[in-house]
This record gives structure tokens, C-alpha cells and sequence, in this order.
């Protein structure tokens, strides 16, 4: 019964949705034409590789304009490249004066700054204060206006400029357990933040520009923070500092699976210096193709388990690609508490150096991702967490003799960490207020309706059931197998 109010109430509210959907305000993030051009010239000028890309329009649906080649290029040729002394980085925001003065100024215990927030508010304060005298100005013009909308749904989808149809889409996002603990941590994160800097940089700020209020510092960081939470570079390379890196004209290009990721470019009289970064050909470029990068690292193709999953797409840069093979994922996070000190300091240092290979320790957490369609199972190192956190000292001396707990260690045991994960995704589950079949009835009416919000929302939560679905039934299987496979124990 419940199951189908639920499904009513949503319904209806995709149908105040259908009233009110040419009411709607639109916002774009393309910069015009003109202020790409003055970019393009303004890079070259200092060193750039841009001579062959111009401004054009995506073939990608919904990207809007592009940046594409003049001409045809091989692979691995450079196809637009930065200087890094062009770069906004941790280092550039912290060598500025007014960062000095209105940032680093407090002590660590009033303000703690990373590197992602010292570019943020390096971002803010050159809008709010430099201004035209910016030496990014250039720059910054190419960047989405101050009133655009990055449909990032933790912190757009229920503000005070969100329509019905996105608080709507948020609701309903909002029961897909996964992303709802993300979004909820996000939106901790982001208040405590604010609580820190209204009693400093902003309160700073407005002390030596009084005409600068907080709706208007406010509206700016939170500008500044989608900037670079969709835009940045995470590790632009190893030589250079901080985990979020502006780059000129590289944050311009649409986003494709197949593109290059950034990557160092050296010269042959320095090939140890490097002089830019850039995206080079991953096959020949015909001209007049699109100039796209992929928001994996560059090794994700060797490393699976650094692609971006479908759900880190939308909270991280506001939009889940079409026709991708990325997969979806569900995060599973565990509270790292030892049941107990064992007698043995042997077994406790052994406890923490297996804790240590999955990048994890007593008083942390250990965060995995359950992929969907993924044959392998339940990840093997979360259920060697899990056995470590229930072991008591018997268990600990089968891993001990073994060196490792990627096997299960006990029946009883494994019994315990098997109805463990099977009772957390049973909770999931039933967390979901609507069944596969009514989601995609509900999805079917959003797409007609180009409720693109609405239709994300349900995607999610269809492929967050399915993910659950599949990891109980994996469950499931390795139970029968403890029970009646006797070769799995010595």
C-alpha cells in the first residue's frame, strides 16, 4: 500500500512539473565565441599550444559549443597544450597578497585551509576584488556567469532558485541510499565550512570592502566552489602541488570516455622540465573533430578502479554521460573498530598491517564500491575487512598461519559476515519507496516531459535497486557456498 501512495505523490508532482515546465528560467555555461577567441590568443601569446584548435559547435548533445581541430593531427600528437606557468594552482593562490591577508592571515585552529579551498577562495577573492585588474581576467571571462546553474544536485537542486520540478528530482534522489549519503555528507562539509569562514575570510573581506555584503560574498563562493569542483584538474601531474588545478582553455572541452586525460608535455632540449600540460591524440584526428578529455586519470585503463563511476559524474560535475560504459556504483563505507586488543601483540600489529594494505586503519573508515553487473562478486577486500572487524582471537590465529583473511576463515564466522552485508542491503533496499516497474513507468513519463532532472533522479534509483538486488543474491551464493563446499576450509 504504501509502495503505490508513494508512487501517486510522485506521479502528481511530475505533473506540476508538466504545468509549470515552460515557466521555467534557463541559464547557459558557454561562454561566447568572442571571449573564447580572446582566450585562445591570450594562451598562445604566452607560450600555448592552441594554433590549431578554433571554436565551433559540439556534436556532443547538449554540450553546446567546441573547441575543435583545424587540422587532421596523429596519434599521440599534442592537440592543445598550457603552459604551467598559466595555471592556477594551490602555490599561485597562496603566494597572492589579499590570500596572505584575508586567508592565511588566521591560525590553523580558527582556519585550516586544503588546497581545493585556498584555490576556491583565491577564485572568490579575485572576482569579488580584483576584479578587472586580475591578470586571469582573460580567464575568467571564459567561465560560466555568476548566475548559472551547475546542476549540481547537493547544492542546486534545493536552493532558494530551484524550481518544483528540481526539489521534486531531489526527493527522489534522495531515497537512493548511496547518493543520499553522499549528498548528505557533502552538504556537512559545505555548512561547516561556511560556519568557519563567515567568522574569518569573509568577515576579513568585508572589513576592508565594506560595500561588499554577505549575499554577495555568499553567492560568489558558492560560484567559486562549482567552478572548481567541475572544472579543476585533481593532480594536473606530479609536479605540480595541490589537488585542484585551474587550467585555461583544457576546462573548455566536453567530456568523452574515449578522450585523452591531461598529460605532461616536455621538449626535447628539457625532457625532464615540464613546460605544459595538455591532451594529446588517443587515435588520428581527422580536422575539424572535436577536441574532447575523458575525467578519468589517464592510467584509469589500467586502473579500473580509478574510472569515475556514473553517480560521481552528476555529484562531481553536474551531468551522467550517455552511451558510456562507466559503471554505476554503490559505496559501501565501514566503521574500522576492532572488537577487541588481543592478548598478542603479534595479532594486533598483524590486524593493522592487513588493515594497512586496503588503505585503512583502527578509527578510520573503509570505503568500497559495489559495481553493478560486476561477475567478480562481492569485493574480495571488503569481505577481508569485515572478517578482521568480527574476528576474536581464534579467527585471528587462522589468519595469522595464513598471512591474510581473503578466504573465510570459520563456518560461523563467515555465516556472521555474510548475514552482515545481507541484512545492510536488505535495509537499503527496502529504503526504496517504489518498486523496478513503477520507476521506469515514472521514467518513462519524465523523458516525454524533458524533466532531465526527474529522469536522472529514477535512473540512479533503478540502477542503486538493482546493485543492492545483485549484492544480496551474491551474498546468497557464497552462504551455500560455506555450507556445503567443504574444500574452501582446511
Amino acid at each position: 500500500m504504501w509502495s503505490t501512495i508513494t508512487l501517486h505523490l510522485e506521479m502528481f508532482v511530475i505533473l506540476l512539473y508538466l504545468v509549470s515546465f515552460f515557466l521555467l528560467p534557463t541559464t547557459t555555461a558557454a561562454p561566447n565565441t568572442n571571449d573564447v577567441q580572446i582566450l585562445l590568443s591570450w594562451v598562445q601569446e604566452n607560450g600555448g599550444i592552441v594554433q590549431n584548435i578554433n571554436v565551433g559547435h559540439s556534436s556532443i548533445s547538449g554540450a553546446g559549443r567546441a573547441l575543435k581541430t583545424i587540422q587532421s593531427r596523429g596519434k599521440n600528437d599534442v592537440l592543445v597544450a598550457v603552459p604551467v606557468h598559466m595555471l592556477i594552482t594551490d602555490a599561485t593562490a597562496r603566494a597572492d597578497p589579499l590570500i596572505q591577508r584575508h586567508v592565511l592571515s588566521f591560525n590553523k585552529s580558527a582556519l585550516s585551509v586544503d588546497s581545493c579551498m585556498t584555490v576556491t577562495l583565491y577564485l572568490l577573492i579575485e572576482t569579488l576584488i580584483s576584479q578587472d585588474n586580475s591578470r586571469w581576467i582573460k580567464y575568467f571571462n571564459s567561465l560560466p556567469p555568476l548566475d548559472h546553474l551547475f546542476n549540481l544536485p547537493q547544492f542546486e537542486w534545493n536552493n532558494s532558485r530551484s524550481s518544483l520540478a528540481s526539489q521534486a528530482a531531489l526527493e527522489v534522489l534522495l531515497t537512493s541510499p548511496s547518493v543520499a549519503a553522499r549528498i548528505h555528507k557533502d552538504r556537512r562539509l559545505h555548512e561547516f565550512a561556511l560556519l568557519k569562514l563567515k567568522e574569518t575570510v569573509f568577515s576579513s573581506i568585508k572589513k576592508d570592502y565594506p560595500h561588499l555584503n554577505d549575499t554577495i560574498i555568499m553567492k560568489t563562493y558558492l560560484w567559486a566552489k562549482s567552478n572548481i569542483l567541475t572544472r579543476s584538474w585533481t593532480k594536473a601531474h606530479s609536479s605540480i602541488a595541490g589537488e585542484c588545478t585551474m587550467v585555461p582553455v583544457l576546462d573548455l572541452l566536453n567530456h568523452h570516455d574515449e578522450g585523452g586525460g591531461l598529460v605532461a608535455i616536455t621538449f626535447d632540449d628539457k625532457p625532464d622540465h615540464v613546460h605544459s600540460v595538455g591532451v594529446t591524440a588517443t587515435k588520428n584526428v581527422e580536422a575539424g573533430s572535436e577536441v574532447v578529455d575523458s575525467y578519468d586519470p589517464a592510467e584509469s585503463t589500467a586502473r579500473v578502479g580509478a574510472i569515475k563511476c556514473m553517480q560521481e559524474m552528476l555529484l562531481g560535475f553536474g551531468f551522467i554521460p550517455s552511451n558510456s560504459t562507466r559503471p554505476w556504483c554503490f559505496d559501501i563505507t565501514l566503521n574500522v573498530i576492532l572488537p577487541i586488543t588481543f592478548r598478542s601483540p603479534t595479532l594486533n600489529m598483524l590486524a593493522r598491517n592487513l588493515l594497512a594494505r586496503v588503505g585503512t586503519a583502527p578509527g578510520k573508515q573503509y570505503t568500497t564500491k559495489l559495481k553493478e553487473n560486476d561477475k567478480k562478486g562481492i569485493p574480495v577486500a571488503m569481505l577481508a575487512v569485515m572478517r578482521l572487524l568480527m574476528s576474536g582471537e581464534k579467527e585471528m590465529l587462522v589468519i595469522q598461519r595464513r598471512g591474510d583473511a581473503d578466504r573465510p576463515l570459520t563456518p560461523n564466522h563467515e555465516r556472521r559476515v555474510l548475514l552482515e552485508i545481507h541484512n545492510s542491503m536488505e535495509k537499503n533496499l527496502a529504503s526504496i519507496p517504489s518498486s523496478e516497474k513503477q520507476d521506469k513507468m515514472m521514467l518513462s513519463v519524465a523523458k516525454e516531459a524533458m524533466d532531465d532532472k526527474m529522469a536522472i533522479a529514477l535512473e540512479v534509483r533503478l540502477h542503486e535497486r538493482r546493485i543492492c538486488e545483485q549484492t544480496i543474491e551474491h551474498a546468497r551464493i557464497l552462504w551455500e557456498k560455506v555450507m556445503f563446499d567443504e574444500q574452501i576450509w582446511e
